[in-house]
């Protein structure tokens, strides 16, 4: 018979009691709390019934047996050392007291609380009777709908709506459901190659752990290449498997701390992958397919002359001419597929049968595994160079391996007299492929074309930091801008602070000047040299040879960028120092082009060219034309232009020939970069749209727009009450500013002798 713990209370009481509290209780009445407990943890209503109930989540579903009663209580109970009391008493009893165990009398007017006691309170009283019971006491989803079941308020999907794909998994096993979480409604489609009773022995998409599944065996010598997991190519998802090094090559002379640069010395290489052993079934036909990607030296015929052997070639050896000799060559670099069975091994397929390219594409292999039907075998992917020379190719990808019975029914296979059937995807192209190892049989496949989908779920990359997205049924990823935590900042182009005393990064666009053009100042930077705009004398912009109705303008771009896609802010920075006509002049007079409609006058502007067009991003309406001859910070926002690559440019315009006898534009540290926070504004010119009313002008601070008052404005008196009631009568112009007209008392300031 099995003991049943006892803490500080009835069993159903989850709190254990303190020492003390535990030591008084069972002191007083250590009998009444056993004779209770034995009692209630055996009744049918007892609290630790309704423990069990709602660990098996079946409350009201019946008693449990003693066993199962046993198991909850050894869970909720508190360890061995927390059930004894202060003397070291053993608190544990058995299930049932023995029939010949004398039971003390109970006295009858005594409440359980007197005892020192909790009165036991059931835990499996009903929630509901309807799901309506249930309105606010469920946290639900949109695709979900509060129900009753059982007395217990539980979630479930909507009627004809769906929350995940496992909810859209009722239409059989040859029916592939998924459910699209945007619009919370399955999608059906049939699966190809689908019968009753199917086997799949062997199914990696590599999105998990790269090896699960296959295991590798590299040679020594191979160095730092390797089979290893790679986002630089998949054909399904985010990764693939591949083989070769950070260089993307498989020599191995070539390495990150060298600049991958050839030079260093080199070893051939020679690797194997091998998949655990799967056993076929006797009376199902089998087959492996996976996709390759491709990119090795290219077979000798395609390169050298070729020969007359006057003996046929053995298989993997071409006849090429050697030395003016005819000579039979084994290939080097060469991708050979096989089935291993115990000691032996098969060869299935080479990459001499596609000219070891796959052409920078995906291919998809399959091979017919019927002849090891009944026996255990691995599939084994192996690869040799032989040499160590023109060994600088890409290397290997695999993805999306699988082995797995095939269908014989009607449509399952495929030859040129029967094609395969479409399966109404627009997402699948349905391909006739035909085995690697018997080119007479084919099978048809529905490949999913690149990037393509029918649920925002099969565009899942398993990043936290982006944003999924399938539209127009291809899929999409996009930075989580909520989540700055994601953000990495970074350098897309080093930075220009001209100290290399060339323009090699820059080209010019457009100049109408061979005296004021964009040039190098030797000590015009913020520290060192710079980019200005100007004449060969470096302290104007002046060409008289274009006369007064012309001035000098030019546009100078740098090389071009990839701006990141996926980041959480780009931008551009540099440092600028103006001179111009507008120098000097009060802010309120600043209007460029003076004449609406009209050309601008000593104006810079920052634009990004992409695509045979300019897009202005700033210009110099930023500072009102001018820095005052001071550096001053700028920073341009380029998210506008994620994903694509772009040249950054610079246009200066005088405009006319008048009062260019200015410093002009000198700019220094330009820097396009990734930043993971950027201010909400940096010039007051930005907060233009900013409302503020008559007496209040829009700035920018380190808060973004803000409304400040405009000094001595006003609309009405009482907006220029100075507080001297006695001294001063209080007006508003009529042009908008105030007036304090003194009072003329004697004890006032000002008063005038009064």
């Amino acid at each position: 018979m099995s003991a049943q713990p006892i803490d500080g209370g009835i069993c159903g009481e989850r709190t254990a009691r303190s020492g003390p509290e535990r030591a008084a209780l069972w002191s007083m009445s250590a009998w009444a709390a056993i004779a209770l407990s034995v009692a209630a943890c055996g009744g049918e209503d007892s609290p630790k019934k309704a423990d069990a109930d709602a660990a098996s989540d079946g409350a009201g579903a019946g008693a449990e047996t003693a066993d199962d009663l046993a198991r909850v209580a050894d869970i909720d109970e508190p360890d061995s050392a927390a059930r004894s009391d202060a003397a070291g008493t053993d608190l544990t009893v058995n299930d049932a007291a023995p029939a010949d165990e004398a039971t003390p009398d109970v006295p009858p007017d005594v409440p359980l609380a007197d005892l020192g006691q909790d009165v036991p309170t059931p835990v499996d009283i009903a929630q509901c009777a309807t799901g309506t019971d249930c309105a606010g006491l469920l946290k639900l989803q949109p695709c979900e709908q509060a129900t009753c079941v059982a007395g217990q308020c539980k979630p479930e999907p909507k009627p004809d709506q769906c929350c995940t794909d496992a909810d859209c998994n009722d239409q059989g096993e040859c029916v592939a459901g998924k459910c699209d979480t945007g619009a919370h409604a399955c999608l059906y489609t049939p699966i190809p190659n689908c019968c009753s009773g199917k086997v799949t022995l062997l199914k990696t998409s590599l999105e998990g752990a790269p090896f699960e599944d296959v295991s590798a065996q590299e040679s020594p010598q191979n160095g730092n290449v390797a089979w290893g997991e790679s986002t630089t190519r998949a054909h399904s998802g985010k990764k693939a498997l591949y083989f070769g090094n950070a260089c993307k090559t498989y020599d191995n002379s070539l390495n990150v701390a060298n600049g991958c640069k050839v030079g260093g010395a080199s070893t051939p290489i020679q690797s194997a992958l091998t998949t655990k052993e799967h056993a076929l079934p006797k009376d199902k036909k089998a087959q492996l397919h996976f996709w390759l990607w491709l990119d090795t030296e290219s077979p000798y015929a395609d390169t050298l002359p070729k020969g007359t052997c006057a003996t046929p070639c053995v298989a993997g050896a071409a006849c090429i001419q050697v030395n003016g000799q005819s000579q039979c060559v084994p290939e080097k670099d060469v991708l050979t597929v096989s089935v291993l069975q115990g000691e032996t091994a098969t060869s299935v397929f080479s990459s001499l049968q596609i000219g070891k390219s796959t052409k920078g594409q995906w291919l998809h292999v399959a091979v017919d595994l019927s002849k090891w039907a009944g026996h255990s075998i691995k599939a084994q992917w192996a690869f040799a160079t032989g040499t160590n020379l023109k060994n600088g190719y890409e290397g290997i990808y695999l993805d999306d391996l699988v082995i797995e019975t095939n269908c014989t029914e009607k449509g399952a296979f495929c030859d040129e007299k029967a094609p395969c059937q479409d399966d109404a995807n627009a997402c699948t192209q349905d391909v006739c492929t035909k085995y690697a190892n018997n080119a007479g049989l084919g099978v048809c496949f529905a490949d999913k074309k690149v990037g393509c989908c029918t649920v925002v779920s099969e565009c899942a990359d398993g990043n936290a930091c982006t944003l999924d997205a399938c539209n127009a049924s291809q899929c999409s990823w996009k930075p989580d801008a909520t989540k700055p935590a994601c953000c990495k900042a970074e350098v897309l182009a080093p930075l220009e602070d001209f100290e290399s005393g060339t323009l090699d990064v820059w080209s010019v666009f457009e100049s109408n000047s061979t005296i004021s053009k964009w040039r190098l100042h030797p000590t015009g930077g913020n520290a060192g040299q710079a980019l200005y705009f100007g004449t060969e004398g470096l302290d104007t912009y002046a060409d008289p040879a274009l006369g007064k109705d012309l001035g000098p303008k030019g546009t100078i771009c740098m090389d071009k960028v990839k701006i990141k896609q996926g980041s959480l802010h780009d931008l551009v920075t540099f440092d600028l120092q103006m001179e111009t006509e507008w120098t000097g002049l009060p802010a309120t007079t600043y209007k460029n082009p003076p004449v609406a409609g009209g050309k601008k006058f000593d104006a810079l502007a920052v634009s990004v060219y992409h695509n045979g067009t300019f897009t202005e991003v700033w210009s110099s309406d930023a500072v009102l034309g001018t820095t005052g001859g001071q550096w001053l910070p700028v920073t341009v926002a380029l998210d506008a232009f994620q994903g694509q690559t772009v040249q950054l440019c610079f246009a200066f315009d005088a405009g006319d020939g008048a009062v260019n006898d200015k410093a002009g534009v000198r700019l220094d540290n330009v820097l396009v970069k990734v930043a993971c926070s950027k201010k909400p504004c940096y010039f007051a010119t930005e907060c233009k749209a900013l409302s503020c009313g008559t007496c209040k002008v829009p700035i920018c601070d380190g808060a973004g727009c803000q409304c400040v008052a405009v000094p001595d404005c006003c609309t009405a008196a009482q907006d220029c009450d100075d507080g001297e009631t006695k001294c001063t009568i209080d007006k508003c112009g009529a042009d908008g500013k105030c007036v304090h007209e003194p009072t003329g008392f004697a004890d006032c300031p000002n008063a005038g002798g009064k």
